[in-house]
């Protein structure tokens, strides 16, 4: 007789270690998808407004009536806006992490020479930065543009 209750208490252990195991991985599921969800939230709301500029730029839509439009389009392609967004994303990035690598590269032997002379070089890279920077923004809202600014 105890030989069977330690066999049924193990049966009710290991059941007991399932179904903890089961919620514990459910929670974790819904954790990720909630992190997820609030991710593309903020990229889609961004992207709404971006477009909502761009329209109010482009076509003079009331702000009211581009916000409506501009989150119909966006809602109605988000993989298109999101890939545009990684990728801009991603050319930022790589082009402003170049320039701040080459600035290292070409500061980093500037040894012996005045203090203002020695200022120069960053001030005109990070100026680059600067301006490639901007350029890479207007191009993301020329794409906008395309992407939200069409008739119908």
């Amino acid at each position: 007789a105890s030989e069977r209750f330690a066999q049924a208490t193990n049966v009710q252990e290991h059941q007991l270690i399932a179904e903890s195991a089961a919620a514990y991985a459910l929670q974790r599921n819904v954790l990720a998808a909630a992190l997820v969800l609030a991710l593309l939230a903020a990229l889609v709301t961004s992207a709404i407004a971006d477009a909502a500029l761009v329209r109010t730029a482009v076509r003079g839509d009331p702000p009211v009536e581009a916000v409506l439009q501009a989150s119909s389009r966006v809602l109605a392609r988000p993989a298109a806006y999101l890939a545009a967004m990684l990728a801009f994303a991603v050319l930022s990035l790589t082009a402003t992490a170049a320039i701040r690598a080459f600035e290292g590269v070409a500061t980093g032997f500037v040894t012996g020479v005045p203090a203002l002379v020695a200022l120069g070089p960053p001030l005109m890279l990070t100026a680059l930065a600067a301006t490639v920077a901007a350029a890479l923004e207007l191009w993301w809202l020329a794409s906008l543009t395309v992407l939200t600014a069409r008739e119908g």
